[in-house]
């Protein structure tokens, strides 16, 4: 079976915004409401 595996990236010029751990983050904030609880979560 063939699997197809990869990320993606987010940049601007020199600028990155990150991949899946930095959206996961930005998601986990957002749930919790600051990345204090966030990281305690």
């Amino acid at each position: 079976m063939l699997e197809l595996q990869g990320a993606i990236w987010f940049r601007a010029g020199t600028h990155d915004w990150g991949g899946k751990d930095r959206i996961a983050l930005l998601a986990a904030i957002g749930e919790h409401g600051s990345i204090t609880a966030a990281a305690r979560a």
